[in-house]
């Protein structure tokens, strides 16, 4: 993995736990004085080699519509991945709510197909 991808441990912070579910949990946290989301990757449900594989793919993307990853951390501790945080929330959860309209969710799909 490219090396400015790989964190030290000591480079951000994890402040207040957004959420949590079967891979981990997801801190607000702060990265080079910025509100970043730091998912933190329970050991028993990762492959090291696959989750390194996914971030360098996921490093090469940029575009406005796709959150933007600052880097990776493994260390004894877990592994730790740095991303744009979204403030206004999880995609998913805004599409399955019965208040969006059924024309925004078929131009999702339509997008994402």
């Amino acid at each position: 993995m490219e090396s400015r991808l790989m964190l030290r441990f000591d480079q951000f912070t994890r402040e207040k736990v957004l959420g949590s579910g079967s891979f981990g949990k997801v801190w607000l946290g702060r990265y080079n004085d910025a509100e970043v989301a730091v998912k933190e990757l329970n050991p028993y449900a990762t492959q090291t080699k696959y989750i390194v594989s996914e971030m360098e793919t996921l490093a090469q993307l940029s575009h406005p519509n796709i959150i933007t990853l600052y880097g990776l951390c493994i260390v004894d501790e877990g592994i730790f991945i740095l991303t744009e945080y979204a403030a206004k929330g999880d995609l998913r959860k805004k599409l399955d709510s019965p208040h969006v309209a059924f024309s925004l969710k078929l131009k999702v799909s339509l997008i994402s197909c």
